[in-house]
């Protein structure tokens, strides 16, 4: 591939980190995924730069990070945004103010997802006192079966769906082992308790506690979850921070307004 930082027309009236970004998109582009030190050998890239980018462009919903630490080109970059992040805006304005009195009673990463494609999709993060441990930031992507704020929205589809999902051999997008009959359990229990707690399964040294956001109809649109680092953490600060997220995403759905008619 051609590099646009290597080609004769670059000069300094030209951002040389937007021309190496560009040459990440393309890369990202041709449909395979990546992993970091992949994508700095093939570009000619130190690790720190590359880095930097991949980081900025999962940040603007371009570039989505798998759950094993590959880089790929967003399922919908290029799209309208207008057209497909409607529902996405409405839930991050809706969220807005249960996500900062969240973050201002925990002192926690705070955490905003919805769900399309399959995918539990970032959708926003309020930096907390572990910010720099962070493993998915907003514009991220996980499998719907890893993670608080994932799998609190899988229990919310209906069987049928999680039925399709599981079918799609969506499981093996995962460095955990599990098996059909763990995650239905893991669905059955969620439902019963309304909460997830989920420790190592996106990042080994971290936890997480998710609850769901559902419209006024009862569906599940999106989901609220706190995260921190496991070390951190006793079982006397997760019993706190339990009913803080649930607050929180029963705040964020009781601001949902009811579809027009």
């Amino acid at each position: 591939m051609t590099m646009h930082h290597d080609s004769p027309s670059a000069s300094r009236t030209h951002v040389l980190v937007l021309l190496k970004a560009m040459d990440v998109l393309q890369l990202l582009s041709e449909g395979d995924e990546f992993r970091l030190r992949d994508v700095a050998t093939t570009l000619g890239l130190s690790k720190a730069t590359c880095h930097r980018i991949l980081g900025t462009l999962v940040f603007g919903g371009l570039v989505e990070q798998t759950s094993r630490g590959h880089y790929r080109a967003a399922a919908y970059a290029g799209r309208g945004v207008e057209t497909l992040h409607t529902d996405d805006h409405m839930l991050r304005s809706t969220s807005r103010d249960a996500m900062a009195e969240l973050r201002s009673a925990t002192d926690e990463n705070v955490f905003l997802f919805s769900h399309r494609d399959g995918r539990a999709h970032c959708l926003e993060v309020l930096d907390g006192r572990f910010a720099s441990d962070i493993t998915v930031r907003a514009g991220g992507t996980l499998p719907m079966h890893l993670g608080a704020a994932p799998r609190v929205m899988l229990a919310g589809l209906s069987d049928r769906e999680i039925w399709d999902y599981q079918s799609a051999r969506e499981l093996l997008d995962t460095s955990s082992e599990l098996s059909v009959a763990t995650v239905y359990a893991d669905v059955a229990r969620t439902r019963r308790t309304g909460v997830v707690i989920s420790c190592g399964e996106v990042d080994y040294k971290g936890m997480s506690i998710g609850a769901p956001i559902v419209d006024t109809s009862g569906c599940t649109i999106g989901a609220i979850s706190v995260g921190t680092l496991t070390a951190a953490t006793s079982p006397e600060r997760v019993a706190e921070l339990v009913p803080w997220v649930v607050r929180a995403a029963e705040q964020a759905s009781a601001a949902v307004e009811p579809p027009a008619a």
